[in-house]
């Protein structure tokens, strides 16, 4: 269903820039007959201006009190009409008049589309949905150049822009039940947000910037709550275990709690956290020499295991952070689908992969520190898409930012 909507809502915003640049188009060819100035087309665009403005504010109430697809609906019917009205026009005040609906219209559209885009799909569909209004800007002096270059009056060329319009009204109509579908892109129920008023919303506290407590070999020591610390190690095992090797030497940690994003090998959808049972390493290989494939030497061990990790998925559901656990492997590789990614999944089983958690296991286990790993899905190494899916993982990230400190906090407060 949701895909079946996402043409609908391009047609949608083609429509909303069809308007905007045929004013522009057809002034030249409008104003005398008009009885009006050149540059009097300012005083139009400044109606339509300010009826975008106050739509565009009052489509937040709108939208939750008849929905996105009604909003959309009515908006692009009010365009069509005001359309339609500037075709007939003869005064310049009539177009004045017409000009009301015509920026009242275009304003709950444009604000309306672009949440619902940005709350059910991913953030790539927001570049192409403006893409679809720069078509329609560019279509719609095409079409008024053409009109007056056959000849015809300028009012055919809004009156054939009109046209379009209660078309696609009719279309919107129609698709309406399609609207009604709360899900994302991914597949997962919409979470109901509550709307914050404009009050609210400027009362909200800014963000606070938040010094490291010191840098020791370009790792960054962030304090983010009393006696929790928190650094980015970087992307790669060493990195992975320089920072996890100072936690446990300088600051005498006894626990370090790993959080970031992996591939999937199954189909979890996307922001799914995970509780890694256990870490393998894949890209460990000295079955040369007599070893089992993924054998650490010095610890002697395949695979390494996280503390309590069917605990901590308990923990993080009854903070409303529901996960589930498995295997994770890792390996300085960046995953993608293949032969190597058939190896990896037949040989560990794992369900996850990516690229420190094991070496920070590693590190944990010969220092006698206990070691949790939350893991949030952020693509699938046999999707086709798979690329796509890691470039925009806002998803995963944001699923994964609302756990940890909660579960970092409560493993604290468990531990004393």
């Amino acid at each position: 269903m949701v895909s079946l909507l996402l043409p609908v809502i391009y047609l949608a915003f083609i429509s909303l820039g069809l308007p905007d640049a045929l004013l522009g188009a057809a002034w030249p060819s409008m104003y005398l007959g008009l009885g009006a100035g050149l540059s009097w087309a300012g005083m139009i665009s400044m109606i339509i201006s300010a009826g975008t403005v106050v739509s565009s504010l009052a489509s937040d109430a709108l939208t939750a009190r008849l929905g996105p697809g009604r909003v959309t609906a009515i908006s692009v019917g009010m365009t069509a009409a005001a359309l339609f009205g500037f075709s007939i026009s003869t005064q310049f005040w009539m177009l004045c008049l017409w000009a009301i609906p015509y920026g009242l219209g275009a304003g709950s559209v444009d604000a309306a589309l672009n949440n619902y885009v940005a709350l059910h799909y991913r953030s790539r569909h927001m570049s192409w949905l403006h893409c679809m209004w720069g078509i329609g800007t560019m279509v719609s002096p095409m079409v008024m150049g053409a009109a007056l270059t056959h000849g015809m009056h300028w009012t055919v060329g809004y009156r054939a822009i009109a046209l379009f319009q209660v078309l696609l009204t009719v279309v919107l109509v129609v698709s309406l039940p399609l609207w009604k579908e709360r899900r994302t892109e991914s597949g997962t129920e919409e979470t109901a947000l509550q709307a914050l008023s404009l009050r609210q919303v400027f009362a909200l506290p800014g963000a606070r910037e938040l010094a490291p407590l010191e840098t020791v070999s370009g790792v960054p020591i962030f304090e983010i709550a009393p006696d929790i610390l928190a650094c980015a190690g970087g992307v790669s095992k060493v990195n992975a275990a320089m920072a996890a090797e100072l936690l446990c030497l300088r600051y005498g940690v006894d626990l370090i709690l790993n959080a970031g994003v992996a591939g999937c090998f199954t189909d979890l959808p996307t922001g799914t956290l995970v509780v890694a049972s256990d870490f393998v390493q894949h890209d460990v290989d000295t079955t040369a020499v007599g070893d089992p494939i993924g054998l650490v030497s010095t610890v002697n061990q395949v695979a390494f295991p996280t503390w309590q990790p069917e605990c901590c998925a308990e923990l993080l559901a009854s903070l409303g952070h529901p996960a589930v656990t498995g295997r994770v492997s890792t390996g300085d590789w960046f995953a993608v689908k293949g032969q190597r990614a058939e190896w990896i999944r037949g040989t560990f089983s794992p369900l996850l992969t990516e690229m420190e958690g094991g070496a920070i296991a590693q590190v944990c286990l010969r220092n006698g520190v206990r070691f949790v790993s939350v893991k949030s899905v952020s693509d699938h190494l046999f999707s086709d898409s798979q690329a796509e899916e890691y470039f925009d993982f806002g998803q995963a990230l944001e699923a994964l930012g609302r756990a940890v400190l909660p579960l970092a906090k409560a493993l604290q407060k468990a531990g004393r």
